[in-house]
């Protein structure tokens, strides 16, 4: 009984981070520049429904509080000839996604069989807790699915192994 209860050795990596920082982008070139104008920051960060009721989705922030670096007008050619060169006002970096906490747990217990011969069992769990870590929303203004999060990191993944020493 002692050889199976007893002796287990157990070890693990727990990972706690904030949300990374990432900059909107409106998805046209009104600048003139680069093509990675930034957008308008107009409103209120949170609330909002990105999603607008779609599964699996996920709000990141308002996107309604951004828009393009450009006035409203009637063809983009009219829009480009009476604001050329405009700019957004949305700071590099300026928004946070979601956070991530992962906690990867190991058990391993050693066998002997004879005097040099040891057989290991042994077993991993990455993700252990299975707790949901979500990407980045959608960070362009011009792109479907704009402040909707529609990605996560891996769930939990287990191995199970046994090695022979010898």
């Amino acid at each position: 009984m002692k050889q199976i209860i007893g002796r287990w050795q157990l070890s693990g990596i727990l990972t706690a981070q904030t949300g990374d920082a990432f900059t909107v982008y409106a998805g046209t070139d009104r600048s003139a520049t680069n093509g990675k104008d930034r957008a308008v920051l107009s409103g209120d960060l949170n609330g909002g429904d990105a999603c607008l009721g779609a599964a699996p989705c996920r709000t990141g922030f308002n996107p309604a509080a951004f828009a393009p670096p450009l006035a409203a007008a009637s063809t983009p050619a009219d829009a480009y000839a009476a604001y050329p060169f405009t700019y957004g006002n949305a700071g590099k970096g300026g928004v946070r996604g979601p956070g991530m906490f992962n906690w990867d747990i190991g058990i391993a217990k050693d066998f002997p069989l004879r005097e040099a011969l040891t057989l290991q069992f042994r077993g991993e769990f990455f993700n252990g807790f299975n707790h949901v870590n979500y990407g980045d929303p959608v960070s362009t203004v011009s792109s479907g699915g704009f402040g909707s999060i529609r990605s996560a990191a891996d769930p939990r993944i287990g191995q199970l192994a046994l090695k022979l020493r010898f």
